[in-house]
């Protein structure tokens, strides 16, 4: 898995952080995203939301606690603390896409260049 950048990760804080204060924006955010663009705890948080969306469960921040357990309190807080605002939405989910393909993109390019040396290596040691 590629290494995960800072950009990407306030993407996804921003995303998530953006349906906590504003959840009118959960429709949004799961037709627009999807697993793929979230890692960790973040990924953790995206199922919560779409599967109290889902249910027809209000989201906020106490329905997630209780989705998600006590554990995730402090998470599901500094996401609201660190997300400047929820007006800024389509761009937060624009980064957090184009920042999943680039990861998307370095794991595929990290797998060829292990194949690629793996290679070179049986092929100086059949010398």
């Amino acid at each position: 898995m590629a290494q995960l950048s800072e950009d990407w990760l306030q993407a996804q804080y921003s995303v998530l952080g953006s349906v906590v204060i504003s959840p009118e924006l959960a429709p949004k955010v799961i037709s627009e995203t999807a697993e793929r663009d979230y890692t960790g705890t973040c990924l953790t948080v995206y199922k919560a939301i779409r599967k109290l969306f889902l249910a027809g469960i209000p989201i906020d921040p106490v329905s997630l606690v209780g989705e998600l357990g006590p554990d995730y309190r402090r998470f599901l807080a500094d996401l609201m603390a660190v997300t400047p605002t929820a007006a800024n939405i389509d761009r937060y989910i624009q980064l957090c896409r184009e920042q999943s393909r680039v990861s998307a993109v370095q794991d595929i390019a990290r797998v060829q260049c292990q194949k690629q040396f793996c290679s070179l290596i049986c092929l100086l040691c059949s010398v």
